[in-house]
């Protein structure tokens, strides 16, 4: 292994912990679409938050098996997995996660079903910094 390839695994192991031991809010957003990635990624940022991000649904599943997250945005439309089949894939192992699917077929039945498989809310695209305040800020009530 070279020099660079050990380094970047130590980052990667670095990062790993980080998120793992973090007391910050964990996001996963799910989304393959490179524009809306960005979107997510620029307006997250913002958040005190610690992110993932990933464009797959089969690599969405062994994320949500993995860790514990706090908050998962979720794409209807993905590469090898849809959203209800990444929810039907990890039914109770995101229990304490808000899962919001966001879409741009909100009337699409199969997006609806996504609520009767966790999640709580459908949200349409493109995502707004208000839809994320509404999920990423407490509330004291």
């Amino acid at each position: 292994m070279t020099e660079a390839e050990q380094l970047k695994k130590h980052i990667e192991f670095l990062q790993g912990l980080i998120f793992k031991f973090s007391p910050l809010p964990k996001v996963l957003v799910v989304e393959d679409d490179a524009v809306d990635w960005d979107l997510f990624k620029r307006l997250l940022d913002k958040f005190q938050c610690v992110i993932e991000l990933v464009q797959d649904g089969a690599i969405a599943v062994e994320k949500i098996k993995a860790n514990n997250y706090d908050v998962i945005f979720l794409d209807q439309m993905l590469p090898k997995l849809t959203g209800g089949e990444i929810l039907d894939k990890t039914v109770g192992m995101h229990e304490g996660a808000r899962v919001i699917m966001v879409t741009g077929y909100p009337g699409n039945p199969c997006v609806s079903r996504a609520l009767d498989k966790g999640a709580v809310v459908i949200v349409p695209k493109p995502i707004t910094f208000e839809t994320l305040k509404l999920f990423l800020v407490p509330r004291y009530d």
